[in-house]
């Protein structure tokens, strides 16, 4: 589907979100700050959820296609944020490639340990 004529900037929208997903997708398939990918990714896709399907939704309400549209693109907003979520954050990549496969979590309170904001623990001795 092309963003449709009453969208305003309908062209942009268009361009913008290819250029981003490129960008995020070629992150994300290196495997170079994923999780500022992933949440890049998600941020654009709700952003653009809000700009263009939910004009849609108001337009096309009487046959309910742009509901549809609002809610698939939603759902995949929500996934690709819940990904985003799952990856490691940047301070426990550091460490684990500091200490190399000997670098642990333990989940068990140790004096040597200092928690995350995940309630993980991270063991500071490799």
């Amino acid at each position: 589907m092309i963003t449709p004529e009453y969208v305003y900037g309908h062209a942009i929208w268009t361009y913008l979100t290819a250029v981003i997903y490129a960008a995020a997708g070629t992150l994300l398939v290196v495997g170079k700050r994923t999780r500022a990918a992933a949440t890049c990714l998600g941020v654009t896709v709700l952003f653009i959820d809000v700009v263009v399907y939910v004009p849609i939704a108001v337009v096309e309400r009487a046959t309910l296609t742009g509901v549809n549209y609002v809610a698939d693109t939603l759902m995949f907003g929500g996934a690709v944020l819940l990904l985003a979520g799952s990856m490691p954050r940047p301070d426990e990549v550091r460490h684990l490639e500091q200490c190399g496969s000997a670098g642990r979590r333990d989940s068990t309170a140790d004096s040597s340990a200092t928690a995350t904001s995940a309630g993980m623990r991270i063991s500071s001795a490799c």
